[in-house]
Formats: structure tokens, sequence, C-alpha cells
């Protein structure tokens, strides 16, 4: 069975937590999540070993067959060298470095990397790309529609011939639950999926796969989504 470092950070003030679903999805093609909390990079940094988190990572990467990023809340934009946006909310910093970390770590072994929503705009911020801080504001519209979290809020459409594609077996309306989004595309990534106003929904490269909206949410309404974290384990 394969193992797969689960990360998450925190759900509120004093709390840490990630959605069943990842956890759900794994067992069902034959993996197990390990989970990869932020408190462990939180903690480092409250004892003054910030350099651990890095030593951390590769210790992570070495004892787990891949790397599954979880949804969350919003990325820092100093790491894409921008002010920050009122509209840009619930940053954590100790998740951002780790997760940072373990991307690096990741590829640096060749181990496959599945990136979810937050997931996918962290591997986009580590890589060399940057985000649009807020969908809205920037004039896209409807890709927060949380009535719809566990169905289908709106249609993707795929890069022709590309893995994400093929993995998707068809699948093609997705949930959609985020206000952030890829801006810049980083050099080492490939778009994948787009939505029908032009928003980045997947990406690609060797061994890694992001997608924006949340398969996790989704099995019970499509069985086909399960077919990202059958990719990851396989």
């Amino acid at each position: 069975m394969k193992k797969i470092a689960l990360t998450f950070g925190k759900v509120s003030t004093e709390r840490y937590g990630v959605h069943q679903g990842y956890v759900d999805s794994l067992i069902a093609v034959g993996g197990v999540s390990l989970p990869v909390s932020s408190m462990t990079a939180l903690a480092y940094m409250k004892l003054g070993n910030s350099d651990l988190i890095d030593r951390y990572a590769s210790h992570v990467a070495t004892n787990h067959d891949a790397l599954l990023l979880s949804g969350g809340t919003d990325i820092n934009p100093a790491l894409y060298n921008e002010e920050t946006s009122s509209k840009t909310t619930g940053v954590e910093d100790d998740r951002d470095i780790l997760e940072i970390s373990l991307i690096r770590a990741f590829t640096n072994k060749g181990k496959k990397i599945l990136a979810v929503c937050r997931g996918v705009q962290i591997l986009n911020v580590a890589l060399g790309g940057t985000l649009i801080q807020d969908l809205e504001t920037e004039g896209y519209q409807n890709h927060m529609v949380v009535e719809q979290e566990y169905g289908f809020a709106h249609e993707i459409e795929f890069e022709p011939n590309s893995q994400c594609s093929t993995i998707s077996k068809g699948a093609t309306s997705v949930n959609s639950l985020h206000h952030q989004a890829i801006k810049t595309l980083a050099p080492s990534l490939k778009a994948a999926a787009y939505s029908p106003d032009g928003v980045v929904e997947a990406v690609e490269s060797n061994q890694i796969i992001g997608v924006q909206w949340h398969p996790e949410r989704m099995i019970s309404a499509d069985k086909r989504q399960l077919s990202y974290f059958a990719w990851l384990v396989e």
C-alpha cells in the first residue's frame, strides 16, 4: 500500500484539520494517507530552529511514496513579490514554508505530487509562478460556489493530449471553491485545463498533477474523480 504524505493546516485559531474526502479517496484506490501538518513547522519556528523544516521535508520525502497538497486558506503574496490585497485572508506562513520545502524535496526525489485547490496555488508559487489574489475583483465570476461543494459548478475544457485529459476519463464537470487562482504559470508547469472564462483549472509536468477544483468532495457525485488519486498511487 502506497504511503501518501497529506498536508494540512489550520481550520481555526487553535485547531488543525483536513477534509475526510482525501482520506476516503486514497483508501478507495489502495493508498493510505499519513498526516503532515503545518503545526510541525510552527513548532520548529517557535523553537528557533526554522532550518530544520528543510530537513523534516527531506525526511518526509524519503519515507513516503508521494505527496498530496490539500486545500486551505490563502498564500502570502510576498512569496510572489506582491503587496497583500484586502481580499487575501487566512495566510498561514508556517504552512507556506513547509509546503514549499516539501514540493522541492519530493521533486528532487522524482516522486509524484498531486495538488488540490490551494495546493495547486502553492505549487505554482513554489515553482516560480504568481496568483490572482481575488478572482471577482479581476472580473472572474462564480468560482466560489459553496452551495455546489459536493456537486457540479461549471464545466472545464482540457488541453488536447494532456496527461490530465487522459486521467479525467471524460469527466469535465467540477465543483468550484476558490477565490484565488494562477495568474502567471510557473515555467516548469503546463496548463492542462481551463474554465469557460479562462481561469487555469489544471496543470501538469513530469510526476506532477494540480487541479483547482476539489475531486475529494466529488467522489459520490462522479466516481471518475477518483482517477486523480489513482494516478498518485499507481
